[in-house]
């Protein structure tokens, strides 16, 4: 599922893939999703967590 989400000033996120990546996931008391739990659609990559 494709949701627009504009994250708010100090949100955390987790961002799969390259620096222009698409696919991000949030962070949940600072645990990222792991990668089964992405539904992502390649096998492989890597995850940078990021905050706005």
């Amino acid at each position: 599922m494709k949701e627009t989400h504009i994250p708010d000033q100090g949100e955390v996120i987790d961002r799969y893939g390259p620096a222009n990546g698409r696919y991000t996931s949030p962070v949940i008391d600072g645990e990222p999703y792991n990668y089964d739990q992405r539904s992502l659609p390649f096998v492989g990559g890597s995850f940078k967590i990021s905050s706005v």
